[in-house]
């Protein structure tokens, strides 16, 4: 590949990974673990205060 193909699939790349399923899936693996967090922190404060 030259130089210009390379310049040419940079945008392409870039619209395929903001829209792969890849994406979604670290998105959506992002968001889980933060509220599984949350959900453990709300059962340790719960067992803490008892």
């Amino acid at each position: 590949l030259n130089s210009w193909a390379c310049l040419l699939l940079v945008p392409f790349l870039l619209t395929w990974l903001s829209d792969s399923w890849l994406y979604q899936l670290v998105i959506y693996l992002r968001s889980a673990s933060a509220d599984m967090a949350i959900d453990s922190w709300a059962v340790i404060n719960r067992y803490l205060s008892e």
